[in-house]
């Protein structure tokens, strides 16, 4: 098994742009890829609508 993390940081007021950007040019390729098991896009909000 191949496990890969990666993180990103966007204002809670962006979070629906953001994850439409990363599934249209990153996850929906992972999901396509022969062999591939699966794909997770996780977002949790941290509060007070910006990163910490």
């Amino acid at each position: 098994m191949i496990a890969r993390m990666w993180r990103g940081w966007v204002h809670t007021d962006r979070i629906e742009e953001y994850v439409d950007i990363v599934e249209r040019t990153g996850m929906a390729g992972y999901r396509a890829t022969v062999g591939n098991q699966g794909a997770q896009l996780l977002t949790r909000d941290l509060g007070e609508g910006a990163p910490s």
